[in-house]
């Protein structure tokens, strides 16, 4: 689907104390619209070494709740129609109860999807682990899609103008509009 915005929100890294750092406190300056978690560091994603460094990588795609919780906050309140959730499937997970197999990529990546219920709208609104990871979140009315699994340490929403703006006026969230054909530096 073409959106008319894209934002990538940023996975927060975290500090010694496990506080939150944003990207741009790492490196002030950096594009942050294609910057890679290696070209803002120095370091390759998942090659934390405790104490080496004065942060720790960010949480990977919906498994921070740093970013989630409020990006679900936003996307539920602004939803039309139902809402859908997928967890990949690759998880060493058990599969969410009621779930559907969906396959797509040509069958290169697969979710167990289910509908938000308000039980799970308010698990996905909370910090503790929510039943079912959003890595991929839409609604019926086809205003927003959640990629929480191809740009591990951020989020990319395919959205409205409306949504995006909403996205970037929430203050727990550090996030920026991106060209989806202006690939992240590595």
């Amino acid at each position: 689907m073409d959106w008319p915005c894209f934002v990538r929100v940023f996975n927060p890294a975290k500090a010694h104390d496990d506080s939150p750092v944003r990207w741009a406190e790492l490196s002030p300056g950096v594009d942050l619209a294609r910057a890679s978690w290696e070209s803002l560091t120095g370091r390759r994603w998942q090659s934390d070494n405790p104490g080496s460094f004065p942060v720790h990588e960010p949480d990977e795609g919906a498994d921070s709740h740093n970013s989630r919780v409020p990006l679900m906050q936003v996307l539920l309140e602004r939803a039309t129609g139902a809402v859908s959730v997928g967890q990949w499937d690759g998880y060493c997970l058990p599969r969410p109860e009621g779930s559907r197999h969906v396959v797509i990529n040509g069958g290169h990546r697969g979710y167990f999807v289910v509908e938000v219920t308000p039980e799970l709208g308010r698990a996905l609104t909370e910090p503790a682990d929510p039943p079912v990871l959003p890595n991929r979140v839409w609604d019926e009315g086809g205003t927003f899609l959640v990629d929480a699994d191809t740009d591990l340490p951020s989020i990319i929403v395919g959205c409205t103008a409306q949504i995006a703006a909403a996205i970037e006026a929430e203050p727990r969230l550090e996030c920026v509009r991106v060209n989806p054909h202006d690939p992240i530096q590595v």
